[in-house]
This record gives C-alpha cells, structure tokens and sequence, in this order.
C-alpha cells in the first residue's frame, strides 16, 4: 500500500485545531481551579485558626505535588491533541484540495490518506466519484465533439433536444445518487 510521509505541520487547519485546543486550555483552567479551591478548603479545615498568609503558604507547600505535574502533563497534552486532530484535520484537508482539483477539472490525483489517519475509507469513496465525473466529463466532451453544427437560432431558443442528461453514464449516476 502507498504510504505517505509524516506530516511536518501541526497545524493543518487552524481553526479545527486551534478550537481544539483552546477547549483544552479552558479543561485545564477549570481543573486547576478546582484543584486551588479544595485546596484552599482543605488547608482551611486543617488549620482553622491559621492567618491567610498561612493559608496561601500550606497551600503553596500542598501545590508542590500537583502544580509540577500540571506543568508537565500540559505541554503534553497541547502536542498531544494537535497530533491526533492531524488525522482528523489532515485528511479533510486533503479531501478539500482535491475536491477544489476536481472541480477545477485540474486532473485531480487518487485521494491517498497516511496509514494511521481516520476516515480511510472516505478516500475511496472520493476516488470512486472523482472517476465517475471524469468519465462523465469525458463522455460529455465526446458528445460535444459528435453534434453536428447547429445554427445560431436553435440555441438563442432554447431548444433542450439535445440534453446530455440521457447518456448512460449520467443515468447511472442519477441511480447510484438515488440509492444513497
């Protein structure tokens, strides 16, 4: 099978992942306030006539045991996520340049994902339309180059005689379409 080389870019579509991320960081937010405030209650509870200048301090001792690991585990994290939002992101954005290809008529390539990205079984099913609209656009330009010359006039009026839409190819798309 094709394989493709690691992706060197973190961030392949910015808005998906750094949506992403962004919902980390506010995860992370919302846990370390969490942590501060059970924190600052069970110091409170521990030493209840302490003064708040003992307070912060016990809870800055206590914070020397989870503040460290908080520290490491983000970063972490943050690489994590933008890791695996690629093999969600990297596909879709592969799948849009091609679509853009296609619809370009820029003789689009088979859509091939990395082995460990999602959807592969999207760039098949890509694949299998962008050969059914090549082969209609082929089919299309045959019978363009087939019809004799009209005059002018037929065309201004509007005459649809000579409709594509009963080709073979275009009538088994309209069934594949209809079957869902």
């Amino acid at each position: 099978m094709f394989s493709r080389p690691d992706r060197i870019r973190l961030l392949i579509d910015r808005d998906v992942q750094m949506s992403l991320i962004i919902r980390g960081l506010l995860y992370t937010l919302a846990c370390l306030i969490y942590f501060v405030v059970i924190e600052l209650f069970s110091v409170l509870a521990a030493h209840p006539g302490a003064t708040t200048g003992e307070l912060i301090r016990f809870t800055l001792i206590d914070a020397i045991y989870w503040v460290p690991g908080l520290l490491v585990l983000g970063p972490l994290m943050v690489h994590d996520m933008l890791r695996h939002s690629n093999r969600l992101a990297g596909p879709i954005f592969s799948l849009r340049r091609e679509i853009r290809r296609l619809v370009a008529n820029d003789a689009p390539s088979d859509l091939k994902f990395r082995g460990d990205d999602h959807w592969q079984t999207m760039a098949n099913d890509f694949n299998q339309l962008r050969q059914i609209v090549q082969d209609l656009r082929s089919e299309n330009e045959e019978l363009r180059n087939q019809r004799p010359e009209r005059p002018d006039s037929a065309e201004e009026s509007g005459d649809a005689s000579n409709s594509l839409d009963d080709s073979p190819m275009a009538s088994e798309m309209a069934n594949a379409v209809a079957a869902g």
